[in-house]
């Protein structure tokens, strides 16, 4: 049995115009065979109903405004409220370590400094997603 291929939507907030880090990651994960939907300047509700209508696996947030905290509880409610609160969120960029935890804790599954080696970035989506789909039944 063929497993379909990993599919992510990249994606930044309304409040951020740096979008160097997340092209890059973009034509990183291409490379690596990952189908990217990328979306910006986007806010919460439209990056959820994004992330259903593409089927995704994942998201991943790139912020360097200093919003992410409020992002991440934006969007965790707003995929719960669509019914896909168990997606993967991952966050990318200039979030300073005192932030890391409560990301995590408000559901984030992995937090990506400025400046990781983009195959650590790929080699833990692609476990994750391994992982995730281990978990649910076929």
């Amino acid at each position: 049995m063929k497993t379909r291929k990993l599919r992510c939507l990249l994606t930044k907030s309304r409040m951020d115009a740096h979008d160097r880090g997340i092209m890059t990651v973009t034509a990183a994960f291409r490379d690596a065979g990952i189908e990217v939907v990328l979306t910006r300047f986007a806010d919460v509700r439209e990056i959820a109903t994004t992330a259903l209508q593409e089927g995704v696996d994942l998201i991943g947030v790139s912020s360097l405004a200093g919003s992410h905290v409020w992002i991440a509880e934006e969007l965790t409610k707003a995929l719960k409220e669509k019914g896909i609160g168990d997606m993967l969120i991952l966050f990318g960029g200039v979030i300073p370590r005192d932030d890391v935890s409560t990301l995590y804790a408000l559901g984030v599954y992995e937090v990506f400094g400025a400046g990781t080696p983009l195959q650590n970035i790929i080699d833990k989506v692609n476990s994750a997603i391994e992982s995730k789909r281990a978990m649910k039944p076929a």
